[in-house]
């Protein structure tokens, strides 16, 4: 199970969520980050998350990402955002190639540092 951490930053003339990921990361945590994001975090007015799973260790394969792309399927309103995800291994990279891949409408790019990350959301 993963720890999550969640900081509004202010970036420029954006505000931008970031969510930290620690331990080992399933992609029911990734699904239930989402959930709460839209529950606790629903009226401030954000652009873009930032994902940082650099302290984190994907504890999940492509079949079990499955869940993580339905779940962005089945709710729109992430489409509204622009989502920076920070990883620092090949085996990190490519969930957001696929996300990106399956859901061409999902404004997602991986980033090496949080820095570049947030270059790109302001």
């Amino acid at each position: 199970m993963a720890e999550v951490k969640y900081k509004i930053i202010k970036s420029g003339s954006t505000k931008i969520l970031l969510r930290e990921f620690h331990g080992k990361v399933q992609a029911d945590d990734v699904v239930e980050s989402f959930k709460y994001i839209f529950e606790k975090y629903i009226d401030e007015d954000f652009s873009g998350i930032v994902s940082d799973f650099s302290h984190a260790k994907f504890a999940m394969g492509i079949s079990d990402f499955q869940k993580v792309l339905k779940y962005i399927k089945r709710t729109p309103a992430i489409y509204n955002f622009q989502l920076a995800i920070v990883v620092n291994t090949p085996q990190k990279t490519i969930f957001p190639i696929i996300a990106k891949t399956k859901l061409k409408r999902l404004n997602i790019k991986p980033f090496s540092t949080l820095s570049a990350a947030l270059d790109w959301l302001d």
